[in-house]
């Protein structure tokens, strides 16, 4: 979005925006933002290295386009994880705010996520706001499984009537 409003690359834009939520960070809680650090200075050195790359793939459309965006943005965060560092600083933001309040949700960037779709739809137009919507959604399911390691083999379902003392029993003991 300031991409499109200031004549800087992403790339910069974005280091400038990961320092000053790792240097928050750092005041708030150290311990969280190291495994941050490395990434989320990386990423934007990459992707300013690769923007001269050009290779064009033809894709017949664009809601094909958009799933192989997700799965390219979510297998490189699933790689970074596997290294075991974290990338994306609204997660930081999201582990920080968690550790301030006691409360621990993924409400925080899911909220930052829908706040930034609706100022891109108002920059740009509804079509192309609803294409990033669903790249985010597909990206962010792909994420979580590999942030928090989720898979069938690991899962497992509690059938009760006693819904609040379970989950409270097993969030917080």
């Amino acid at each position: 979005i300031v991409g499109n409003i200031i004549d800087i690359p992403v790339s910069f834009i974005l280091l400038f925006i990961n320092i000053v939520i790792i240097l928050i960070s750092l005041f708030i809680n150290p311990k969280n933002s190291y495994k941050y650090l490395l990434p989320s200075l990386l990423i934007p050195v990459f992707m300013y290295a690769t923007s001269y790359i050009n290779v064009t793939v033809e894709l017949p459309e664009t809601v094909l386009k958009m799933v192989v965006s997700a799965v390219f943005i979510s297998t490189a965060y699933t790689l970074i994880y596997q290294s075991g560092y974290k990338a994306g600083t609204i997660y930081l933001l999201e582990e920080d705010i968690g550790d301030a309040t006691r409360i621990y949700t993924k409400l925080y960037s899911i909220i930052i996520d829908v706040l930034l779709v609706i100022i891109y739809m108002f920059q740009r137009d509804f079509q192309s706001a609803v294409y990033s919507l669903f790249i985010i959604v597909i990206a962010r399911y792909m994420i979580n499984k590999a942030r928090y390691n989720i898979n069938d083999s690991k899962m497992f379902y509690v059938i009760t009537e006693k819904e609040k003392e379970v989950k409270h029993y097993i969030m917080s003991t």
